[in-house]
């Protein structure tokens, strides 16, 4: 509130007295009529007042609306929800008093079958033996499958009887390392292998034939098959009766002409050819069939025949050991003295 002073006399403004309601100059200090003294209440000055706050405009809430996917969003979800919690509720209760398998199918293959029979019978199971197999790769007393009631495909988790049936399968006593002799094999002559499985003590050994038309891979072993299971690399322990079976590369080489394109090439020439293709089978014989020698020259081939053939085609194909005659034209007793036997 502002200070009270006395104003100054203007008699150009006119006021009532408060007291006796006389008009008397504004700026009086009393009233001429009653003498009640006049006080004036002068305004603070403009910067000591202190501005009214602004009122702050309340927003009003606007509810939002739920549209349509939304809706269908959060049923969903409730469904959703509803199932899982009837799922779990009522998967407690289908799974009270069972026991869970403390490991899946794949990840007992290897592991010692005395060690895993103490596993499930700390876990709870009652029914548990253990039986011998003579298959599989794995050395001696090693799980190779393990049978849970009807099935040996299980997981983890998984939820079973504690009086259901359980066969630990584990590998037989007495089986032979077979590692080092089937490794590389890939590139190691099938003899070799052969050989070596029976210096191990193998003894139900069988061999197939594979058919191949690179020189280079020629009697290589090209697959083993061990107890009807084709084998690649790893450890690898067997009993002395499983039955194995490898497969060797046999050549057969294409032709790539037909036999009478041979006929009349000097006969070295041919067998250097011949050779180089892989044929290890040749036999020269004389054919003692010149006189003057005008048609034909001492040394040229007269005749070529493969395993009884003496008219094959370009594309024919011959296994490389395949039976070679080259029949040489020659006089009678003289010439190619390095071909002794006569054709006719």
């Amino acid at each position: 509130m502002g200070a009270i002073i006395p104003l100054e006399y203007d008699e150009s403004n006119q006021k009532k007295c408060t007291e006796c309601n006389e008009s008397i100059p504004e700026a009086s200090y009393y009233c001429p009529f009653c003498g009640v003294p006049i006080k004036v209440v002068i305004p603070a000055p403009e910067q000591d007042r202190i501005p009214p706050e602004p009122e702050v405009p309340v927003k009003k809430r606007r509810k939002k609306k739920i549209n349509r996917k939304t809706k269908r969003f959060i049923l969903v979800g409730a469904a959703v929800f509803l199932t899982i919690a009837t799922v779990i509720f009522g998967t407690s209760k289908l799974n009270e008093g069972k026991i869970q398998i403390p490991f899946d199918s794949a990840s007992v293959v290897g592991k010692e079958a005395d060690q895993l029979y103490k596993e499930l019978k700390e876990a709870g199971f009652k029914k548990i033996s253990k039986k011998k197999d003579e298959s599989g790769w794995l050395n001696d007393g090693k799980v190779i499958r393990v049978s849970i009631g009807d099935t040996d495909s299980f997981s983890k988790g998984s939820y079973k009887n504690p009086d259901e049936e359980i066969v630990i399968f584990y590998s037989s006593e007495g089986r032979i390392d077979a590692t080092d002799i089937f490794r590389d094999w890939q590139n190691t002559e099938f003899q070799t292998v052969w050989q070596k499985l029976e210096e191990a003590g193998f003894t139900n050994m069988s061999a197939e034939e594979t058919v191949t038309y690179e020189k280079e891979k020629n009697l290589l072993t090209s697959a083993i098959t061990l107890d009807g299971e084709e084998y690649t690399e790893g450890r690898c322990y067997l009993p002395s009766n499983t039955p194995i079976t490898i497969s060797c590369n046999v050549l057969k080489i294409e032709m790539g002409s037909k036999s009478s394109k041979f006929e009349g090439k000097y006969y070295k020439d041919v067998v250097t050819d011949l050779q180089a293709r892989g044929f290890i089978n040749i036999e020269l014989r004389r054919a003692d069939n010149l006189k003057i020698g005008f048609l034909r020259k001492e040394g040229t081939v007269s005749s070529l025949s493969i395993d009884g053939n003496t008219g094959f085609k370009k594309n024919d194909s011959f296994y490389y050991y395949s039976q070679i005659v080259i029949v040489v034209n020659t006089y009678e007793g003289e010439g190619c003295e390095d071909i002794t036997i006569i054709a006719y």
